[in-house]
């Protein structure tokens, strides 16, 4: 609540408080187990089988379950996802970190970079103009929706490079450059 209230992440709050001999009063859900192999959603209120519920910290000493199911999960998710589009682009902004360290791609973009570049294109699509969706939850199938792209693909993510498309116009311009795509599509080019 002191950091919904500050606008700041609750971890540097806690940490703070933490100098002080204080700790931030916080109710934790543990997980109920019904039986050997189920266990109870707080959230949805049902009996669930235990590989239905997140395993947190998953391989350190400090590993649990969460005490809600994976589909409120998600449900939560998706809810902070789509409150705000900056906490949405926080995130594409993770994934294309990750993508990029998997795939040794080179990924020098910064975070507050790659929002001001969505911020620039004021929403809309670089190459059409379009409106895209930022919304999460819909995945690839809503072609409005909102994806990274490198101008030039094989320079990576870098300043300059990347922009924010249509997923479909995405999907149709794959790994071409601009000078290929004028050069073998020159209509969509224009």
């Amino acid at each position: 609540e002191i950091g919904k209230e500050l606008g700041h992440h609750h971890k540097p709050i806690a940490e703070i408080l933490a100098e002080f001999g204080l700790r931030a009063r916080r109710q934790r859900h543990f997980i109920q187990l019904v039986g050997e192999d189920h266990a109870h959603c707080w959230k949805c209120d049902t009996t669930k089988t235990l590989s239905e519920f997140c395993i947190m910290r998953r391989g350190s000493p400090n590993e649990y379950r969460l005490a809600y199911c994976w589909a409120c999960r998600k449900k939560q998710l998706l809810t902070r996802l789509n409150s705000d589009y900056k906490c949405r682009l926080a995130e594409k902004y993770s994934c294309l970190v990750v993508r990029a360290r998997k795939h040794a791609i080179v990924c020098t973009i910064t975070k507050e970079q790659f929002i001001k570049q969505y911020t620039t294109q004021k929403g809309n699509c670089f190459y059409t103009g379009l409106p895209m969706s930022w919304k999460a939850g819909a995945g690839t199938i809503v072609p409005e929706a909102l994806s990274v792209d490198k101008i030039v693909p094989d320079k990576g993510y870098v300043l300059g490079n990347v922009v924010f498309c249509l997923n479909k116009v995405n999907t149709a311009k794959s790994n071409f450059s601009l000078d290929e795509i004028k050069k073998w599509m020159p209509i969509w080019h224009r």
